[in-house]
């Protein structure tokens, strides 16, 4: 059963608004033609810390939510800051990095992290939650994950039962709603059609060849994809 949190969408969208904004290139030190090679990880480390969690904190099994939320969250303060930590784990076509981790997140991740937790009371619900919460079908795969906040993530996860829109509940002295609506087109063909290869993110290295082909059936991913109206 999954329990519902009241967030305020619009301050996580200005979250990954930053985030977004931090990937900027850096100068020539990015290799647009090279897919990116990452480092391998284990999943055993991940699971100890989870695990440790509800071993080890009362308060992570508590029955209360707001003070499951509270308990949880402090527990990661000063968790290093690594932007976009997570992928499709070993398995992954295009984005290897692993499907969960406790050692780096960034603001989304973190997010996402806190709620699985927080709806779960050992590891197998904690990753079940976790691949819900972030793909579309629960299966882990580039096309159905959460890229986009308006339209995919808040959608999906308010559809779930994870998140509460409270936006338009916060009113003025009249009752009127002080949130104010802007939206804009979001281009996802668009998107995956600007990939270039270093947007591929593998545990080993490839052939130009291969590079080339992953990088081609990437942006075709275009094609299953439409632009959506969201906010901004």
């Amino acid at each position: 059963m999954k329990i519902k949190y009241n967030l305020i969408l619009l301050f996580i969208a200005i979250l990954v608004t930053v985030a977004t904004g931090a990937n900027a290139d850096n100068g020539d030190e990015i290799r647009k033609d090279q897919a990116t090679i990452i480092e391998g990880y284990s999943y055993a480390a991940y699971d100890k810390a989870i695990t440790t969690i509800y071993d080890e904190i009362p308060e992570a099994k508590s029955r209360d939510f707001p003070t499951k939320i509270a308990t949880l969250s402090e527990y990661f303060l000063e968790t290093e800051y690594v932007l976009g930590p997570l992928g499709e784990g070993e398995s992954g076509q295009f984005d290897q990095r692993p499907l969960y981790r406790t050692d780096a997140f960034d603001c989304v991740t973190y997010v996402e992290t806190i709620i699985a937790l927080a709806n779960s009371y050992d590891l197998e619900e904690f990753k079940q939650h976790m691949l819900n919460i972030r793909y579309e079908n629960d299966e882990p795969s580039f096309l159905s994950r959460n890229h986009f906040t308006s339209v995919d993530w808040n959608k999906s996860n308010n559809n779930k039962g994870y998140i509460n829109d409270i936006t338009y509940k916060f009113t003025d002295e009249s009752g009127a709603p002080v949130a104010i609506n802007a939206s804009t087109i979001i281009n996802k063909p668009g998107w995956y059609q600007h990939f270039k290869a270093n947007r591929l993110e593998l545990l080993k290295s490839v052939t130009k060849e291969e590079t080339e082909q992953l990088l081609d059936e990437l942006r075709n991913l275009a094609n299953d994809v439409q632009q959506e109206q969201g906010a901004m």
